[in-house]
């Protein structure tokens, strides 16, 4: 790999004074490669309840979780804050809907025997995960206001909200916001042009308040008729809108859903699942 601790732009962090290299797999960045992990994660959990299969074979269901395991952990390694983040947050808000809502009470016993296992090992990946990894996880958990992953993204999103002030009605151009940059900036490193971190005010500084209205009405339209079509009368209901709206607030920290082709193929999947799971 031509990747390195010591190289400009690799995405690290330190613990305890030592460099770690977040897990990059075969894609630009660790997040995009937590994000693909999530829906991985997130089909093999549907797969897993939902599969039809009355005999229940130990060997393959302790198989089928190591499979499991080893998802989680490829997530873990990214170390990607916010998608491990929606992640917990998802597991939890399912397994309260099952335990607390009412119409979810009556849930087939399989399906509940395999969500109860899904949940045990989870926990159970993720104490030993933070075990193991104490010092690094101890690290990410901890955000400081002065670290440049937070610092950067408040001075790119100072520079996306004057860009869009300037350019309210149709923006400066789709694509254009780093060679915008790049032009008025010139003093600035060169790893330092990069996209503002946020696809709302990227799509607002190059398409105008204009374009960004039509996205958000779109967004809308879809998640608006999933609700109404649905009624979210089964629990994978729930589950689908998660996905999809996970991604919104993935969005609100990150530009990959936007920018990068791996990024926008997963983006517009999670809405198109979203979308064809509104007739079942």
């Amino acid at each position: 790999s031509p990747l390195s601790i010591n190289a400009t732009g690799v995405a690290v962090f330190l613990a305890d004074g030592v460099k770690y290299l977040r897990v990059y797999g075969t894609t630009p960045h660790p997040n995009i490669l937590a994000a693909w992990l999530f829906v991985a994660i997130f089909a093999f959990i549907f797969w897993y309840i939902y599969r039809n299969k009355k005999e229940v074979v130990i060997r393959e269901e302790v198989l089928l979780l190591i499979v499991y395991v080893v998802l989680l952990f490829g997530l873990f390694f990214t170390f990607s804050r916010v998608i491990i983040g929606l992640w917990v947050l998802g597991f939890s808000v399912r397994i309260l809907l099952v335990v607390f809502k009412k119409g979810f009470k009556s849930i087939d016993a399989k399906i509940r025997s395999r969500m109860l296992a899904l949940t045990v090992v989870s926990f159970a990946a993720v104490m030993a995960f933070s075990f193991i990894f104490w010092p690094q996880v101890k690290s990410r958990i901890h955000i400081s206001a002065q670290e440049e992953a937070v610092t950067q993204r408040i001075y790119y999103n100072k520079i996306a909200g004057s860009v869009a002030a300037s350019h309210p009605f149709l923006g400066i151009g789709v694509g254009q916001f780093v060679p915008n940059m790049m032009s008025k900036l010139k003093h600035l490193p060169a790893n330092a042009y990069q996209p503002v971190h946020n696809i709302y005010l990227l799509i607002a500084s190059e398409t105008g308040f204009l374009g960004l209205a039509v996205f958000l009405c779109f967004i809308f339209l879809v998640f608006y008729r999933f609700a109404s079509r649905t009624r979210f009368t089964k629990l994978y209901h729930f589950s689908f809108f998660i996905l999809a709206g996970s991604f919104l607030v993935i969005g609100l920290f990150d530009h990959f859903l936007w920018t990068s082709q791996q990024g926008s193929l997963i983006f517009w999947m999670a809405l198109a699942l979203l979308s064809t799971r509104a007739n079942t």
